[in-house]
């Protein structure tokens, strides 16, 4: 509801402040204040907006959580055997903006230019595949990314750090928990 009187809060707004941006007559007393006020009703309107968001994702991390708490205390818990692991990197390279040659971007008219104004940034990660047996059936678990490279990983996995959960009615449903 509050995102709706949002949405509308910042329509009005911009109506009410393009026509009094652009008003020259003498009808109405004080178009300046008028226009300020629609100004900040477009800005009451944004704020509405953010607090909205921001209270829907902290009722959605607070569902994420209890979702993961309430999964761990009735999933079966599996301290990792290292000889059963296998790591496997996902480190990858992307080209991202130089936000300090964009002005020198904007000078310049070469194609080569655009290719100049880049910088590539790797972004380092890894993860595990889990095989064990499971009610004799041969199972494979593949972990999420974690945010750093397969030595670490190994570092964890070998210190205990790295705790598997899974249902043993559906074994598909899993979740790899890391403690730091």
């Amino acid at each position: 509801m509050k995102t709706l009187i949002g949405l509308l809060l910042i329509l009005f707004g911009i109506l009410g402040a393009l026509f009094f941006s652009r008003y020259t007559g003498n009808t109405i007393p004080s178009p300046i204040l008028w226009y300020l006020v629609f100004i900040f009703m477009m800005l009451l309107g944004a704020r509405l907006i953010l607090i909205s968001f921001k209270r829907t994702q902290h009722i959605l991390n607070q569902a994420v959580t209890h979702e993961f708490v309430a999964f761990k205390s009735t999933a079966e818990k599996v301290d990792l055997d290292f000889d059963k692991c296998e790591f496997k990197s996902g480190t990858y390279s992307h080209q991202v903006d130089d936000p300090n040659l964009i002005p020198f971007k904007l000078l310049s008219s070469s194609p080569l230019s655009s290719f100049a104004s880049k910088n590539s940034e790797t972004l380092v990660q890894s993860y595990l595949i889990y095989t064990c047996t499971i009610k004799g059936a041969a199972c494979k678990f593949v972990s999420q990314s974690f945010p750093f490279d397969p030595t670490t990983l190994k570092y964890y996995v070998i210190n205990k750090k790295v705790t598997l959960y899974f249902d043993p009615l559906k074994p598909e449903k899993y979740l790899f928990d890391l403690l730091k």
